[in-house]
């Protein structure tokens, strides 16, 4: 990222300063978003663990295989 600034910033001083106008817009959007969807995805990720997923290996001609099954 830092190498196409450059890039731009060498081609074009206003463009790459208005290519980056919108560049803290974006950056508070995606931290905003992850704080918000980081707890609701460790929880679904928890949720699906162990406890609702059975897993069973079987051994088929030497080819270890891990099968989920869902709960009934």
């Amino acid at each position: 990222m830092a190498f196409n600034i450059v890039l731009i910033w060498t081609r074009n001083k206003w463009l790459a300063a208005l290519a980056l106008v919108p560049l803290p817009i974006w950056t508070y959007y995606i931290l905003n978003f992850s704080r918000k969807i980081q707890p609701i995805a460790k929880s679904v990720m928890e949720g699906r663990g162990p406890q609702r997923l059975v897993s069973s290996r079987m051994n088929i001609a030497g080819v270890h295989v891990t099968q989920g099954v869902p709960p009934t």
